[in-house]
């Protein structure tokens, strides 16, 4: 089993994530326009889905169930392509409330990396 963390870099319109595994990136995914893809680190497209029949939505919130289950997917094409076991374990991390603020904007601008 692997654990597939993926860390917030926007909350809306597209939300997107970096994803990594043991510290490693090993891609992104982002859900722009009712589109759901999932980018190897090299770029290299594993996943496009339509995810809302509208195209409008920009984020999974308020549905939360939808989100985590399609980070499970990406997860196990993520993990797949980098060669590893397709049995994952999800992770969410984030800086961002929903309203699109970063939680701790003075540790941010005190130094911590952006």
């Amino acid at each position: 089993m692997v654990e597939v963390v993926f860390t917030m870099t926007s909350p809306a319109c597209g939300e997107s994530y970096d994803a990594t595994i043991d510290g490693v990136d090993v891609g992104r995914v982002r859900l722009r326009y009712g589109r759901f893809c999932a980018h190897q680190a090299d770029n290299t497209k594993l996943l496009l889905v339509d995810v809302r029949a509208d195209g409008l939505d920009g984020c999974f919130y308020p549905d939360m169930a939808m989100r985590d289950a399609y980070l499970g997917i990406a997860a196990e094409a993520l993990a797949a392509a980098a060669g590893h076991d397709t049995e994952v374990v999800v992770s969410v991390e984030s800086d961002f409330d929903y309203d699109g603020n970063l939680r701790d904007w003075g540790a941010r601008v005190d130094g911590a990396a952006w």
